[in-house]
């Protein structure tokens, strides 16, 4: 290895770390390059991706068609159809360490009931924040409620 080059190649990647703010400590450590620079490039490398992902997921809510909920279109695969499949997939894949190297375009079929739960429950909470568009479970919730308790001011 030449020493120059490597020189070079951490005072590059001290650039990028301040870009994200690294400690001085690390900065340091980058100068003479090592691990620390390594886990600096990884670090931005993993906020650029996480960043894109997540402008990626708003645009897939934003741009779902919008299925009005109502009292009469309350079942499973109602509730499904409202979730883009690309928000589903994230949220299946970040939580279940099943599906390691599924990668498909089309929603994944999760088989334990607990997770599918969690995952549309999760899904249909980020829909919500981002497209201000009531999710099934809100409804389903005030139904239940009037059912049960026959007030209409509980709901």
């Amino acid at each position: 290895f030449d020493s120059d080059s490597d020189s070079d190649a951490a005072m590059d990647t001290l650039s990028a770390c301040e870009d994200i703010g690294g400690t001085t400590e690390e900065r340091s450590r980058i100068r003479t390059g090592g691990e620390a620079a390594h886990k600096c490039v990884v670090e931005q490398d993993a906020i650029r991706i996480t960043y894109h992902a997540a402008r990626i997921m708003r645009t897939a809510c934003q741009e779902h068609p919008e299925r009005p909920c109502s009292g009469s279109s309350l079942s499973v695969a109602d509730s499904d159809n409202s979730i883009p499949d690309l928000l589903f997939n994230f949220f299946a894949w970040l939580l279940s360490a099943d599906h390691d190297d599924d990668f498909q375009a089309q929603k994944m079929e999760v088989h334990n009931s607990t997770l599918r739960r969690r995952i549309c429950s999760f899904t249909q909470d980020v829909m919500f924040h981002v497209t201000a568009a009531a999710p099934p479970k809100h409804v389903v919730l005030g139904l239940a409620l009037h059912h049960l308790f026959r007030s209409e001011r509980l709901v």
